[in-house]
């Protein structure tokens, strides 16, 4: 998900994109998006919580606000000893890298995502993968194949709503229509 944008998170702004070359260019991009909008039915807070404030505004701040589980930790974290400000400018550092341009929201998404979530991610498959004695392999976690997939345009990685898009094309012939548009 962290490669071929699987993740919800990563539908929203590619809407909002739409949404906005279709008012500056008369782009029908939003026309293609338009059927596969019950995707998001079940992302309404995630959507509410994303557009909450600032639509259209600099991504880099609403992409932390959905990044940042420290509002729901409440009284737990003590703010005097941790610097609310710090941690926000530690994630522009990341966010913001040099190795993706500036305007490329899709792909620093997916780039931070892939340097920030996913060890744990691959931590707790490894644990529950031993809990229950199964030796686990993630094919998908390989240098070469996640430096090239880097290098391909959004809209193969989404393409009119349609998540991991490049992907379901090529195991389409291989995997049955159920399990890959699930």
């Amino acid at each position: 998900d962290e490669i071929f944008a699987g993740y919800v998170r990563y539908l929203i702004p590619y809407f909002e994109k739409c949404i906005s070359e279709a008012m500056d260019k008369n782009d029908n991009n939003l026309k293609n998006l338009l059927p596969h909008i019950i995707i998001l039915k079940n992302y309404k807070p995630l959507i509410k919580q994303f557009w909450k404030e600032g639509l259209f505004e600099s991504l880099d701040k609403r992409y932390f606000k959905i990044v940042n589980r420290s509002n729901e930790l409440g009284e737990i974290i003590k703010w005097d000893v941790l610097n609310k400000n710090k941690i926000y400018e530690k994630f522009l550092k990341k966010f913001n890298n040099d190795s993706i341009p500036k305007d490329d929201y899709f792909n620093k998404m997916l780039d931070f995502d892939l340097k920030n979530a996913l060890v744990a991610l691959l931590h707790v498959e490894d644990r529950v993968s031993m809990a229950c004695s199964i030796e686990s392999r993630v094919p998908f976690i390989n240098h070469e194949l996640i430096e090239f997939v880097a290098t391909i345009p959004e809209n193969l990685k989404v393409n009119a709503g349609n998540m991991k898009y490049l992907l379901k094309k090529s195991c389409g012939s291989i995997l049955p229509d159920e399990l890959l548009n699930r």
